[in-house]
């Protein structure tokens, strides 16, 4: 295992070991390395979470790397780490109510630690795993577990709940018995937690492969009201004659659809592209139907990912308008034209609104398509972006120079009127961009006195 680490993490490792101290890679790179350790690495990036726990004091260490690295950081002497060149170097350590206080052994750090399977020690020098908490069991039987009493865990830090179902999702593991309950037993306790870390094990969560069982854990834990607040208004609520599931369910196979892409932001867009079907309207025959849903949902949208959740303004833009976008029209050349004026709008890619299309139709249990049919989609699309049509007036084959000459006018915010007027009749194509058209357009504008001479 040892080429799969940095140089740098090596030279770290080695230099505090030829010192006389204790050092080890623990956490997140050793669990995914036991993980995947049937698999072949290609490529060592693959793996960047390389933590070291060492006995050496925040002084010993930076006393040691000072002179050589780049940059040497102690972290506090509350947290016990130190960072060299990026890389974070923790001290033995046990954590008392306000503070950690410096440990002898390594047994004594990682019995404070959250998961069994997040305290597997790698000695280097020996080429050995070392596992004080039968964490490699429990990884080879897909099993989560807390170190000790999961209670104590949980209200040490609440978040290790949210980071445990994480993990039970990406790594497909069982939530073993007591730990299962101690997290629903406590699962109030995240209303308490700071907004910006809930966002960062959802951003997590969101960006692996297996966001679908995250959510249906949150589910299963009644969090997710915790975390979505209004997603609640879709439970239960009849899909409608073209749906045999629930709304929620819907969104939630929705994201299934396009679990592998990696784009947490186009996967929240597909958690929260019906949100506005919170809002029944019954036809004539009494059948549920969503006229206009995708122009309704955004004010909840906006509340639970920018109010509740602390997202930024650009992503929560992103979700509420391609929650909007999601009905539009792309059958034809004018349609995507259309469609991609708004797209460009809003800096959102094509591909981005081919894969919530997929998701959608995907989500649908009653009338489910493959991708052959959104790839259709989106070669027409591509079909229409070869052309190189205008997508915003900057486009246009004239500009307000040519305007304000023509029509004799000095600058004024009649002149974007007159470009957004052009603008749109290409779109419609009732004129084509160019230079010429437009020229003669604005003659039919003028001899029409439309009150721009």
């Amino acid at each position: 295992m040892e080429k799969i680490i940095s140089e740098e993490v090596l030279n770290i490792l080695n230099k505090l070991i030829d010192n006389g101290y204790e050092a080890y890679v623990i956490g997140g790179a050793v669990r995914q390395i036991l993980f995947d350790r049937h698999k072949v690495f290609a490529d060592k990036q693959d793996i960047k979470d390389f933590d070291i726990v060492t006995s050496a004091t925040p002084e010993q260490v930076e006393e040691l790397f000072y002179r050589d690295a780049g940059s040497v950081v102690t972290c506090g002497n509350n947290f016990l780490v130190t960072l060299i060149d990026g890389i974070e170097v923790a001290t033995y350590r046990t954590d008392k109510a306000d503070s950690a206080e410096v440990a002898h052994t390594l047994k004594e750090d990682v019995a404070r630690r959250d998961f069994t399977i997040n305290a597997i020690a790698w000695d280097i020098i020996n080429g050995e795993v070392v596992d004080y908490n039968q964490g490699v069991i429990d990884l080879d039987n897909r099993i989560l577990r807390f170190i000790g009493e999961p209670s104590r865990r949980i209200t040490e830090d609440p978040v290790r709940m949210l980071r445990g179902i994480r993990f039970a999702s990406q790594y497909n593991l069982d939530i073993e018995k007591e730990t299962f309950f101690a997290i629903f037993q406590h699962r109030y306790l995240l209303k308490d937690i700071p907004a910006e870390r809930i966002q960062q094990e959802i951003v997590k969560a969101f960006k692996h492969n297996n966001t679908h069982r995250f959510l249906t854990l949150l589910e299963e834990f009644e969090m997710l009201d915790i975390l979505f607040p209004n997603l609640q208004r879709l439970r239960g609520q009849d899909g409608g004659k073209y749906h045999n599931e629930t709304v929620l369910n819907h969104c939630f196979n929705a994201v299934r659809a396009i679990d592998d892409c990696g784009n947490y932001k186009l996967k929240l867009a597909s958690l929260y592209h019906d949100m506005g079907k919170y809002h029944v309207i019954l036809n004539d025959k009494n059948e549920v139907t969503f006229k206009g849903h995708n122009c309704i949902g955004g004010t909840f949208i906006e509340y639970d990912l920018k109010e509740h959740l602390k997202f930024s303004n650009d992503i929560v833009d992103y979700v509420v308008s391609l929650s909007k976008l999601h009905m539009d029209c792309i059958d034809t050349k004018k349609s995507i034209r259309k469609l991609m004026v708004k797209l460009t709008e809003k800096n959102i890619p094509i591909r981005d609104f081919i894969l919530l299309r997929y998701s959608d139709n995907k989500g649908d249990v009653k009338e489910s398509t493959d991708f052959r049919d959104s790839w259709k989609s989106y070669k027409l699309c591509i079909k229409v972006l070869n052309e190189k049509p205008p997508f915003n007036v900057k486009s246009l084959a004239i500009n307000g120079k040519d305007v304000m000459e023509r029509f004799n006018m000095e600058p004024s915010p009649r002149v974007g009127e007159i470009l957004r007027t052009l603008f749109e009749k290409v779109i419609d194509e009732t004129i084509q961009n160019t230079r010429e058209d437009l020229m003669c357009y604005l003659e039919v504008m003028s001899i029409s006195r439309l009150g721009y001479d």
